[in-house]
């Protein structure tokens, strides 16, 4: 009866450490008539409103969000955005920009990448903005030290990849 307990162990092992075997709960936005949802992982603190999820690491060293805007409002939700930047304390470095142009699901979509400084010493900011409609934009704001984001690096895609729209 060994091989077969050594078998379930190995079978446990692969299903604990893999994408697919972490717990997680969907969200969506918006929450009454939802066109996207989000899957965050079981561990990390998550807080929702009706346009937008926040979700932190289980040590609270990465943070990843995602704010739903209706195209409409896209000049108030990026200065929103930049006065998030100034209470959170974080610099970006300007020398550092890096912007890749990129489709989702058919919408044109762009991700832009800065080395910055937040209270606890260097860390990683990195923006996206995706279309999910004529309607909707999809605000991904992903924050954390290079030590957090490979910490949680699995994570992070799971979180990525689950991303999902709806209508």
């Amino acid at each position: 009866m060994v091989v077969p307990m050594f078998r379930i162990f190995i079978l446990a092992c692969l299903l604990a450490f893999s994408p697919g075997g972490v717990a997680a709960a969907t969200h969506s936005l918006p929450s009454g008539n939802p066109v996207v949802s989000i899957t965050i992982p079981d561990g990390w603190e998550t807080e929702t409103d009706t346009l937008l999820i926040e979700a932190t690491s289980a040590n609270a060293d990465f943070y990843i969000s995602f704010m739903l805007v209706p195209m409409g409002d896209f000049t108030r939700a990026m200065k929103q955005w930049e006065e998030w930047l100034v209470e959170a304390k974080i610099t970006r470095d300007e020398a550092s920009k890096t912007v890749q142009k990129f489709k989702f699901e058919g919408g044109d979509s762009i991700v832009t990448r800065w080395k910055a400084t937040d209270e606890d010493g260097p860390t990683g900011l990195r923006f996206t903005i995706l279309k999910l409609s004529e309607e909707n934009l999809l605000f991904i704001t992903h924050w954390g030290s290079a030590a957090a984001e490979k910490k949680y690096a699995n994570e992070i895609l799971a979180i990525q990849q689950s991303v999902t729209k709806l209508r």
